[in-house]
């Protein structure tokens, strides 16, 4: 991965994301985010899902 780039990190409920994220900041990967309570939070929120 390039440590350049912007990811976007996601689980279902948001438990796993935040490790993931801290990880891969600790790695030198500047531009990581994560959805804040997973995809479930996301539906909830009414937006929109493309090929999940």
């Amino acid at each position: 991965l390039d440590r350049e780039g912007t990811y976007l990190i996601y689980c279902q409920r948001g438990g796993r994301s935040p490790g993931i994220r801290e990880m891969m900041r600790e790695a030198g990967f500047n531009e990581v985010y994560e959805i804040e309570g997973g995809l479930s939070a996301w539906k909830a929120a009414g937006l929109p899902l493309t090929g999940v």
